[in-house]
């Protein structure tokens, strides 16, 4: 990947991770704990940009509320971005839960599970 289009996602994902919790203004989408940008996927030819976001919250209804409040204002924050960043065309913004932190939360907890069934001395019963 080229150099330039790694500074791009970079300044695209800085940008997003002031907008998403600073502009939106749908209420559903402060309810969570944390709204994190974790990642952007931009096209070569910088027409689309896929960007992952993690809503940290116990509540799944407030997870998934606060992702459609997200996906709500793609429009909105495309245009904001558009104001922040110097690209010649703003990408079109698609947004997808990263459910990476909920997997590990699993695994950890499966090995906890199996540390816990072996015992101190890591042998199983």
């Amino acid at each position: 990947m080229s150099k330039y289009l790694e500074r791009v996602k970079k300044q695209i994902s800085m940008r997003l991770s002031e907008l998403i919790p600073g502009e939106i203004r749908d209420p559903r989408a402060h309810r969570a704990d944390t709204v994190t940008v974790m990642a952007v996927r931009l096209t070569p030819d910088l027409r689309y940009a896929r960007v992952l976001v993690s809503i940290k919250s116990d509540d799944e209804t407030v997870q998934r509320e606060a992702m459609e409040a997200i996906e709500h204002s793609a429009s909105f924050l495309r245009k904001a971005l558009g104001e922040r960043v110097s690209l010649r065309r703003v990408p079109e913004l698609s947004f997808l839960l990263d459910e990476t932190s909920k997997s590990a939360e699993k695994i950890e907890e499966i090995l906890r599970e199996l540390a816990a069934e072996r015992g101190p001395s890591g042998e199983e019963d």
